[in-house]
């Protein structure tokens, strides 16, 4: 389990990957070296959240990360999620955000509009009265790095 409450306070910012102004992607990697003592690549430059999408898809396609089944999902797994894109017509739901799991069908993410936030990823028969993403998530997954 980690504990969620050092994250709280960080800031979100596009490209953030250092404290205290993080983006999705860089509270992931923060997590990781915090908790992990692993540093996960920087991916410097690509900071719209489609670029980051399609690189984690390319990462995974390489076998980079290990696809996690629901219910063995571990502390810094990392949470796929989907999200709104485009305007008007053109509006489709994409992989577009991560999470970091920190136990129990919970995880932290960041998000411009909510700021950091802790939310239940899967159904708990304890956890309906949580904040959920689980209509979001498109996997959950591992790096090589902490396999």
């Amino acid at each position: 389990m980690i504990d969620p409450s050092p994250f709280i306070r960080l800031r979100f910012k596009d490209g953030g990957r250092e404290p205290p102004f993080l983006d999705c992607w860089g509270l992931y990697r923060h997590i990781v070296l915090e908790a992990r003592g692993v540093a996960l690549a920087e991916h410097a430059g690509v900071t719209q959240p489609l670029a980051q999408a399609r690189m984690l898809g390319a990462e995974r396609e390489c076998g980079e990360w290990i696809e996690i089944a629901s219910g063995e999902e571990q502390p810094c797994d990392l949470v796929l999620m989907k999200g709104m894109v485009g305007k008007g017509r053109a509006t489709a739901m994409r992989p577009l955000h991560v999470g970091t799991v920190i136990g129990l069908g919970r995880m932290i993410d960041i998000e411009e509009s909510n700021g950091v936030m802790v939310r239940m990823f899967r159904d708990l028969p304890t956890a309906s009265a949580n904040p959920t993403v689980k209509h979001r998530v498109l996997g959950i997954y591992r790096p090589q790095a902490l396999a």
